[in-house]
């Protein structure tokens, strides 16, 4: 097994991609049925962009005595929710074939699953497939926030050319034939900063572009607000419009500059004679200087501390197995299995380059419940964790209940389920100390990172261990103050996994509050934990994120000591929600080559520091 890899391979995509099902072919051929059927991605890898539409080959055979009519439809959804279906009407001669590429027209960026399903006359099947998109209009996540619209009617006609059709040929060419849409506005918004943040001297506007559609012309208003991070409307404007038939029309918004710092929403309103919409944009206003107050118990600390002693009296049990299924000609690759925090076993993937030399060490976190594999780097040593609750057999260990695992324990800190999670951490560094020598680690170069809940991991244990983690890198982290995020999440209709649990924490609590979930949950915050880091920190954040809100995330960001702040960088998304888009993975692999390269010489790090 071969594989071509370069220094930044791991951080083209976020782990949610790294660890999608994506399946670039699949045929299906019922036993004994002369129909087959088949799918197949025109990427390999199922990822599709801008650049490379999301398009599916597609071949029916009949090789039945039999004409077959019929329906082919497919249904594209994103976390289960149906975002886009079309259909076609079939028709095949016996003996005959269609193949036709389907483009399927998606527009947002995110992960989804689109269900294939042909009905014939003789022959029903439905296949599954799996892909990943990188659009321009930002993520689908926050097209939904707000307020995108599912269009049902979208019903296509696949009608085979009977005058073209050429009885010895194997194959027949559709004609495809849309049914006419109504009409849309198409809106663009672009903020005079790139980034989405603003400083007190700058000038917030919104270039805003509008093209209609419509054989008709159009009069109403448009008016924009500026709200909070907790939904409060602390401006508001109007400005009457028109549209003229297929016409276009300019705006530039100029936005106050707002009271104080923080992260806003500009809510967009178009209000005309036949069309309505609502989109929401964010932006940051003097970012560094967001504060919000910390939640740190008195013996945060000795807490902490005496977590770490109970981990060091447990043997760890290392258990060091080559692996035959991913190590080749140029990485050795091993499972370690060993015992962390309350004897509890954990797994992680070492992959190191065969090549002779004393190598660096990547340290890599997954997110909420995901399973990591190997990673691989010529330039690197890796280490990938998979800590207690991703294995289902230690998840029946630790929640014998079958709770949602973020309330597992959460009656106190001692028994909260994160206690062991953080703890694990801890223990995969200690097993890569004491086996430095062994397989030649350079720990005097040292980077952890991850994405949501990786990205706590990793500034976690940067926290816990200090001097010993040269460089972190931390995508939209969760759980950086607990008691904001809930304030600002308050009011979502489709609240995270962190609301929903706790809402329905009453099911097996009846008498539990809010005040002692939250008195549990301020141990376990990232922002009691940061000001302890000792090394550069890079993060990244989404400024429409409503899992991990950047309010929070700049926040712990700014809890920093400033000589950590004065080398460290923070990029902001405006567009995006929890996630950040693949030039921040490029960002991601330079940082590292840099922070992890001896001698180095830096200039001008951190945003602050412009």
């Amino acid at each position: 097994m071969s594989r071509i890899l370069i220094l930044f391979f791991l951080f083209l995509y976020p782990l949610n991609l790294l660890f999608a099902e994506n399946s670039s072919f699949h045929k299906s051929e019922k036993e004994g049925n002369p129909i087959h059927f088949e799918i197949t991605s025109a990427q390999k890898n199922g990822q599709f962009s801008t650049a490379h539409p999301a398009t599916y080959q597609l071949s029916i055979s009949n090789k039945s005595k039999q004409n077959q009519e019929g329906v082919l439809k497919y249904d594209v959804r994103f976390n289960d929710i149906e975002v886009l279906s079309k259909s076609f009407d079939i028709k095949i001669e016996a003996g005959g074939s269609l193949k036709s590429n389907l483009v399927i027209p998606v527009e947002y960026s995110g992960n989804y699953d689109v269900n294939f399903h042909l009905d014939l006359i003789n022959y029903s099947e439905t296949i599954k497939e799996s892909f990943s998109y990188e659009g321009e209009k930002g993520s689908m996540e926050s097209a939904f926030k707000n307020g995108y619209a599912v269009n049902s009617k979208n019903k296509n006609k696949l009608l085979n050319n009977t005058s073209s059709f050429d009885a010895n040929s194997s194959s027949q060419k559709p004609n495809i034939e849309p049914e006419p849409e109504e009409g849309e506005i198409v809106t663009t918004v672009k903020p005079s900063s790139e980034d989405g943040t603003y400083n007190t001297a700058d000038k917030i506007m919104y270039d805003v572009a509008l093209k209609s559609t419509y054989n008709i012309s159009q009069t109403g208003e448009l008016s924009y607000q500026i709200l909070d991070d907790k939904g409060k409307v602390v401006f508001e404007q109007r400005k009457p419009l028109k549209l003229k038939r297929k016409g276009t029309e300019s705006i530039t918004l100029k936005l106050p500059n707002p009271a104080s710092a923080g992260v806003y929403k500009m809510r967009l309103c178009l209000n005309l004679s036949a069309y309505d919409d609502t989109t929401l944009y964010a932006f940051g206003y003097n970012i560094a200087d967001i504060k919000t107050p910390y939640h740190r118990p008195p013996d945060f600390d000795a807490f902490w501390n005496s977590t770490l002693e109970e981990l060091a009296s447990i043997d760890p049990e290392y258990k060091i197995t080559p692996s035959d299924e991913y190590t080749d000609a140029e990485f050795d690759v091993y499972r370690v299995d060993m015992k962390s925090y309350q004897s509890i076993p954990i797994y992680g993937w070492l992959s190191i380059p065969k090549a002779k030399g004393k190598y660096p060490l990547i340290v890599g976190y997954g997110a909420y419940l995901r399973t990591i594999t190997p990673e691989f780097f010529h330039n690197y040593a890796c280490f990938m964790l998979n800590v207690r609750g991703v294995d289902p057999v230690v998840m029946d260990m630790i929640n014998p209940e079958k709770k949602q695992l973020f309330v597992v324990g959460i009656e106190s800190k001692e028994t909260y389920v994160y206690r062991g999670i953080y703890m694990d951490c801890i223990r995969a560094m200690d097993f890569l100390v004491s086996h430095a020598r062994e397989f030649n680690f350079d720990m005097d170069r040292v980077a952890v990172y991850g994405g949501s809940q990786g990205g706590t991991l990793a500034l976690v244990t940067a926290a816990l261990l200090k001097k010993r983690i040269n460089t972190v890198s931390a995508d939209s982290p969760v759980y950086c103050d607990f008691y904001n995020t809930l304030d600002i999440i308050a009011t979502e209709k489709n609240p995270c996994y962190i609301l929903k649990d706790l809402n329905n924490l009453p099911e097996y609590h009846p008498a539990y509050s809010r005040e002692n979930v939250l008195q549990t949950l301020s141990y376990y915050e990232v922002q009691n934990f940061i000001p302890a880091i000792e090394c550069s920190v890079l993060i990244g954040t989404g400024l429409m994120d409503m899992i991990a809100p950047p309010t929070t995330v700049i926040a712990a960001f700014n809890k920093m000591k400033k000589s950590v702040i004065a080398k460290s960088e923070l990029y902001t998304y405006p567009t995006y929600t929890h996630e950040v888009p693949t030039k921040h993975y490029f960002i991601r692999g330079n940082w590292f080559d840099e922070e992890l390269t001896p001698r180095r010489s830096k200039f001008g790090l951190g945003i602050f520091n412009k």
